[in-house]
């Protein structure tokens, strides 16, 4: 058995293995480490960068690409990259930026979230409540936030009863966007 483990390992093909694997693990690490630096580029006191900027320097669609891939190790290890910047995005960051009362800045970063997963339907209906949320709230962008949720696919009504909707659902002007809902 000893024999022929090492004639494995000793294969050109196992070799090769090793290599691409060390190769991904490698590539990966860099595009981890580089995200926190990107993500930071979103910070109100630099240049002015859009989301559509940040996505392309994540490497989103590389990543999305990689995780379509028919090779099962590239598509697994760009899904845990895109999983740990949908982590980032959809809850640390944007929970952060709420607790600083920073709402522009939660609402930009929930919005890469939405880029990096467009089909979560959640994410909008926690875009509408960060623009509700602000000081002078913004009750047309939430409604439109809500609005691309339904879009999105959103079709329980229970998902917004949330207390930081209540202001929308009291809205004579807007409606109670639980109506828009079609259950079924």
């Amino acid at each position: 058995a000893e024999r022929e483990a090492a004639a494995l390992a000793a294969s050109p093909a196992c070799q090769q293995e090793i290599r691409a694997r060390a190769d991904r693990d490698r590539r990966d690490k860099e595009i981890l480490a580089n995200g926190p630096s990107i993500l930071a580029s979103l910070n109100p006191g630099g240049p002015p960068v859009t989301v559509a900027q940040v996505v392309a320097a994540l490497k989103v669609p590389e990543l999305k690409a990689r995780a379509a891939s028919a090779d099962l190790e590239e598509s697994l290890s760009a899904k845990r990259i895109l999983n740990t910047y949908l982590g980032q995005t959809m809850f640390y960051q944007p929970q952060s930026f709420l607790e600083k009362k920073e709402y522009d800045r939660a609402i930009l970063m929930l919005t890469l979230g939405a880029e990096i997963s467009p089909e979560d339907p959640g994410v909008w209906v926690d875009i509408a409540a960060a623009h509700l949320s602000k000081p002078k709230p913004d009750r047309k962008k939430a409604l439109q936030a809500l609005h691309t949720a339904v879009d999105r696919g959103l079709d329980d009504p229970a998902d917004l009863d949330r207390k930081d909707l209540a202001s929308l659902r009291q809205d004579e002007e807007c409606g109670d966007p639980r109506e828009r809902i079609v259950v079924g």
